[in-house]
């Protein structure tokens, strides 16, 4: 139920060449003028890839976390954050690794289906004038697959990670000394 005394605002996140931080204060708020512009003078700077499907792998906390819960890590000796980035750096630096290089829990091809299903639904439904235009629906599915190829709908299996000797012996380091 919409409540009309709450301003709402529907940001379409396949803006081409503008990031989803200039999206939000040139579309959404009205006065931060200066805070647009710049953000557009920072945008010109960013590869147009990193607007279509930003972010920053979550895998590294999570192992962190898992890790933890089976005390493999004193948390008075070493933040949260500390392990995480020492986490990436050993993945990234040391194992040549990247985040799709764990082991993974990845959904079915049944259930990416299913899920590109929905979301095409709902586009439709919440920005019906973009959803219609013409090839935005093949566009949409062609960059679904390829996100499932490139295994972005993917979750590292802290479980198996854990039982890995070389992580093991990583997570030496941040036991009681």
């Amino acid at each position: 139920k919409k409540n009309s005394e709450i301003p709402t605002s529907i940001i379409n996140m396949h803006a081409r060449n503008r990031s989803l931080v200039s999206t939000f204060l040139c579309d959404v708020l009205p006065n931060a003028t200066h805070s647009c512009q710049y953000s557009l003078e920072k945008d010109k700077q960013i590869s147009s890839e990193i607007f279509r499907n930003p972010g920053q792998s979550l895998f590294y906390d999570a192992l962190g976390v898992a890790a933890h819960d089976i005390g493999l890590i004193n948390r008075k000796k070493t933040s949260r954050h500390q392990v995480a980035l020492a986490i990436e750096n050993y993945s990234e630096a040391v194992l040549k690794q990247r985040p799709a290089d764990f082991p993974l829990v990845c959904p079915s091809k049944d259930n990416l289906s299913a899920f590109l299903a929905l979301s095409l639904s709902l586009e439709e439904e919440i920005i019906p004038n973009f959803a219609a235009a013409p090839g935005v629906r093949e566009e949409y599915k062609a960059s679904f697959w390829k996100d499932a190829k490139q295994k972005k709908f993917c979750w590292i299996n802290t479980t198996a990670t854990l039982q890995n000797v070389t992580w093991l012996n990583f997570f030496q380091q941040f036991r009681d000394t």
